[in-house]
């Protein structure tokens, strides 16, 4: 008696998924690929939460994640299986964010590390992840025609330096080492870029303390 399964589980970390590549793709592509045989062999829905990451990717992860994506596409458009993709953002203070990880510099250090002044990304509060999933199911169960859909909201980002100086003052905040797999703006899809929604951090905050 299942109508939909939301397919969210994945090996997430960026860093994690570099040194473990074999790791990364049995967990977030044979993993994504073993839903789409249940959920067609069942006849259910597969609701599959993807990443800003996965366009244009330049990391292991980002192109696993592209990989499972075009998997639920491509099976969806083909074959009697029905499923969609939902991209999200960077999620706030779920595990692995940059939140999590800055807290934890900041419990032992007293410092946060930045990779780049200039480095903007896209961001969502975990109650927005929760209604783009519901919006985006109720977008689909109103049009099943449109097969292999792929959500994609409009969110808004920040400037990465702003928003820690932001949340721990600038006299705690260092520039570090940036890494080769590292974007200075990411991208949703090929027409919206990070750079083009910066907010203030303060005004991305109010918004989501008030939702």
């Amino acid at each position: 008696r299942i109508d939909i399964v939301i397919h969210a589980a994945a090996l997430k970390r960026i860093d994690v998924c570099q040194e473990n590549p074999f790791e990364a793709h049995k967990t977030n592509v044979e993993g994504t690929i073993n839903c789409i045989k249940a959920c067609k062999e069942m006849g259910i829905v597969l609701c599959f939460v993807s990443t800003d990451k996965a366009c244009m990717p330049c990391t292991t992860y980002g192109a696993t994640k592209y990989l499972a994506e075009q998997l639920v596409r491509r099976e969806a458009e083909y074959t009697n299986f029905r499923g969609f993709v939902v991209r999200y953002g960077n999620v706030l203070d779920s595990t692995g964010s940059v939140l999590s990880i800055w807290n934890e510099q900041y419990e032992k250090t007293g410092i946060v590390l930045v990779r780049d002044k200039e480095m903007t990304r896209f961001f969502m509060s975990v109650d927005d992840s929760d209604n783009l999933i519901m919006d985006s199911i109720s977008s689909y169960e109103f049009n099943r025609e449109d097969k292999g859909h792929i959500f994609v909201p409009k969110l808004k980002s920040m400037n990465i330096f702003e928003m820690a100086v932001y949340l721990y003052g600038e006299e705690n905040v260092e520039i570090s080492q940036r890494t080769h797999t590292e974007k200075t703006h990411e991208y949703l899809d090929g027409d919206m870029c990070s750079s083009d929604y910066v907010v203030h951090p303060k005004e991305f905050f109010s918004e989501t303390n008030n939702t």
